[in-house]
C-alpha cells in the first residue's frame, strides 16, 4: 500500500476489498454464488476507481458461459454421480475417483482410490465405474444418474455388449446395476466431468489408498462451483 500514490481512491482501497471478501464469503455460503463472478466484480471496479470512471450501483456485469460444460442436475429426489480415472505410471498406479451431487448441486460425497495399473483407460473407466456403483450401494443411494466421460463404456453397458479386454468387470459392474434398478448411465464430455476428474488425479499421487469426503476439500470448490453447476 505505500507504493500507490496517497489519493483519495487509493485510500479506499482497503475498505472495497474488506467488504467484497465478506460480501462475497456470504453470497458464496448461502447462495452458492459463482467465486470467479465476484472476483471479476473486484477487479473491475477497482480499475474503475483507479481510471476515475464513475461506477453505477446497478451496473450489470455480462458473464459469458458455455453451455456445453455447465453440471446438468439430476431429477428431482435424484443425485448425481460423476466418475472418472486418471492413468499414472507403473510406480504409482491409477487414479479413480466419484462424487455426487443432489438436484441443487450440493455437495453429499466423494471418494478417490489408487490402484494397480490397468491395460487401457476403457480398463480404467470401468474399474472406476464399478467402484462408483459400490460406494454408492454401500452408503445408502439408491435413485442415481451415473455420469462418465468415456463414450464407449457407455456404449458397452447400455447395449449390453462384450468386450474382451474389460472381461469379467463388465460382468461385475451389470450385476451392481441390477442391484441398483432405478439407476441410468450417461456419457459426459470432460468439461462436465472436470471434479471427478480432478479428484481421479489428485489419487495418483495421494500417499492413502483410498480417501472419502464428506466435505469438499479446498481444492476441489472451484471445480465445482466454477462454472461446472448450477
Amino acid at each position: 500500500m505505500d507504493s500507490l500514490p496517497d489519493s483519495e481512491p487509493n485510500k479506499l482501497l482497503v475498505f472495497w476489498v474488506v467488504w467484497l471478501i465478506w460480501k462475497s464469503r456470504n453470497e458464496f455460503l448461502f447462495f452458492l454464488k459463482e467465486m470467479f463472478i465476484i472476483l471479476k466484480t473486484l477487479g473491475e471496479r477497482w480499475i474503475l476507481i483507479l481510471n476515475g470512471t464513475r461506477m453505477y450501483p446497478r451496473q450489470r456485469i455480462e458473464v459469458q458461459e458455455n453451455r456445453s460444460s455447465k453440471w446438468e442436475r439430476p431429477p428431482s429426489e435424484w443425485v448425481k454421480c460423476n466418475f472418472d480415472y486418471s492413468p499414472g505410471t507403473d510406480s504409482t498406479g491409477v487414479g479413480i475417483a466419484w462424487l455426487l451431487r443432489d438436484e441443487k448441486g450440493r455437495f453429499l460425497g466423494a471418494g478417490c482410490a489408487r490402484v494397480d495399473k490397468t491395460q487401457s483407460s476403457l480398463e480404467g473407466e470401468a474399474i472406476s465405474f464399478l467402484f462408483a456403483l459400490l460406494q454408492v450401494w454401500i452408503r445408502g443411494w439408491r435413485r442415481v444418474w451415473f455420469e462418465g466421460d468415456n463414450q464407449e463404456l457407455c456404449t458397452l453397458i447400455n447395449k449390453v455388449k462384450n468386450h474382451v479386454e474389460l472381461g469379467n468387470w463388465l460382468c461385475d459392474v451389470r450385476y451392481w446395476m441390477t442391484v441398483l434398478p432405478e439407476s441410468s448411465l450417461d456419457n459426459a464430455n470432460r468439461e462436465k466431468n472436470q471434479a471427478a476428474d480432478a479428484l481421479a488425479k489428485q489419487a495418483v499421487h495421494q500417499s492413502n489408498l483410498f480417501i472419502f469426503f464428506d466435505i469438499p476439500p479446498v481444492w476441489l470448490i472451484q471445480f465445482l462451483y466454477i462454472p461446472y453447476t448450477i
